[in-house]
């Protein structure tokens, strides 16, 4: 190991970079997929408690002896809002949304806090940074961690997401590997 450089040669620097860039593409499909789920699953949890509250309020009014066919009409409506949110509940559950939800959002900041470290490291001026050796023992099984277990994303949820990247933020992908 050549001193001055602390064995941070070219060939090590790249392969160091070569990471970065790809935990940083990670990252950021990760972070809008993530933001994605968030929407989608507010969505449907909003739409259970307006089908819930409808059906308390029709419920006010249901037993109003005076009309049959207005408390068969409330009865009838009740039904349908109860069933609509059992069946969104159920297919939300189907779906994992807060599973996946919790996983992508640990495995957000798990791979921030290492992208941050790393880049602690490499930024630092080779004299004063930590040999590449040490740097190996320190962060390569988690980085290569983070490249190769990643959080499940259907391929055409992950071509969705690049697409969106790509199309309505291309100032972030304008920097990012492999744009």
């Amino acid at each position: 190991m050549d001193e001055s450089n602390k064995g941070w040669d070219t060939e090590n620097v790249n392969v160091v970079n070569y990471w970065m860039d790809y935990l940083s593409y990670c990252c950021l499909i990760y972070h809008f997929y993530l933001f994605k789920l968030r929407k989608i699953e507010n969505y449907w949890a909003w739409l259970i408690i307006v089908l819930s509250a409808l059906a308390s309020t029709l419920s006010l009014i249901q037993y109003n002896n005076t009309n049959q066919y207005l408390e068969t009409v409330v009865n009838i409506f009740i039904t349908i809002f109860t069933l609509s949110t059992t069946l969104i509940s159920a297919w939300m559950k189907k779906q994992n949304y807060v599973e996946h939800i919790s996983e992508l959002s640990k495995y957000s900041l798990k791979i921030n806090k290492l992208k941050g470290n790393v880049n602690s490291v490499i930024k630092e001026p080779v004299k004063n940074r930590i040999s590449y050796e040490e740097f190996i023992k320190l962060y390569k099984d988690d980085i290569i961690n983070y490249i190769s277990v990643r959080p499940l994303i259907s391929p055409n949820d992950w071509k969705e997401t690049i697409y969106i990247i790509s199309k309505y933020y291309p100032e972030l992908a304008a920097y990012e590997y492999p744009w």
